[in-house]
C-alpha cells in the first residue's frame, strides 16, 4: 500500500491485470461513470461493456460528451482498454485495433480515441507510441480528433481524485472509512452551519495572532 490510503500508485494497477482483462476494464469503465457524475454529464452519454467475452468492434466504452477532468479531455470519446503490457502495444495491434468497425465509425464520428494501457513505461516510449497510435487514426479519418495514449501512471492520478474508485478497487479495508469532503456532508446534513462560542472564537483568534509571522508573538 502507498503511504497515502488516498492516493494509488501506477503499479497498484497491475493487480487488475488477469482474469481475462475484466478486472482492469470494470475499472476504467468506473473512472469513467465517476468523472462523468462530477462533471455532471449524464450516466446515459457513458457506455461501458465490461463483458470481455463479447465482440464490441473494438471499442470498450464511449462517452458522448467532453469528460473535461483532470485530463482535460474536450471531444467525445472512444475507449480501448488493454490489460497488457507495453511489449505487446505494437504498431500492426494499433493499427489493427483503430480499423475495427466501431472503433473506426466512432474516429470518423469525431470522437477522439484514447487507448488506456496496464503498464507504465519512460516518457520517450509512451511519445513514440503515440505517435504510432496518431498515425493509424489519422489513416482512417484525416479530420479524425488527436487520439490519447494512457498509460498506468495516468490512470492512477486520474482514479486519486475519486476517492469511491479508490475503495472499490484498491482500499476494500477502508471501506468502512470516508474521505473529508463525503465526512464533512454528513456531518453538516442535519446542521449546515456550526454554532461557535464565544470562548472558543477568542481563543482561535489568540491563537491565530500568536502564530502570525508578521507580529511578535506575545504570551498565551
Amino acid at each position: 500500500m502507498t503511504k497515502f490510503p488516498w492516493i494509488v500508485s501506477a503499479d497498484e494497477l497491475f493487480a487488475l491485470r488477469g482474469s481475462g482483462g475484466q478486472p482492469f476494464v470494470e475499472f476504467a469503465s468506473a473512472l469513467l461513470n465517476a468523472q462523468a457524475s462530477v462533471s455532471g454529464i449524464s450516466l446515459s452519454l457513458v457506455r461501458t461493456n465490461v463483458k470481455v467475452n463479447l465482440p464490441d468492434g473494438g471499442i470498450d466504452a464511449e462517452v458522448g460528451r467532453p469528460l473535461g477532468g483532470p485530463l482535460q479531455i474536450e471531444e467525445r470519446t472512444c475507449w480501448q482498454f488493454k490489460s497488457t503490457s507495453f511489449a505487446e502495444i505494437t504498431e500492426s495491434v494499433i493499427r489493427s485495433e483503430v480499423a475495427k468497425p466501431e472503433a473506426s465509425r466512432l474516429i470518423c464520428a469525431g470522437h477522439a480515441y484514447v487507448l488506456c494501457v496496464c503498464d507504465d513505461a519512460p516518457s520517450e516510449k509512451l511519445n513514440a507510441l503515440e505517435k504510432l497510435l496518431a498515425k493509424a487514426v489519422s489513416a482512417i479519418s484525416s479530420r479524425a480528433a488527436p487520439p490519447r495514449l494512457l498509460g498506468a501512471g495516468h490512470l492512477a492520478s486520474w482514479a486519486s481524485s475519486h476517492p469511491g474508485v479508490v475503495l472499490a478497487f484498491f482500499r476494500h479495508q477502508l471501506s468502512d472509512g470516508l474521505a473529508f469532503e463525503p465526512w464533512l456532508k454528513k456531518e453538516r446534513a442535519e446542521l449546515a452551519q456550526f454554532v461557535v462560542l464565544p470562548g472558543r472564537k477568542e481563543s482561535a483568534v489568540a491563537i491565530q495572532r500568536h502564530v502570525a509571522h508578521e507580529t511578535p508573538p506575545s504570551p498565551i
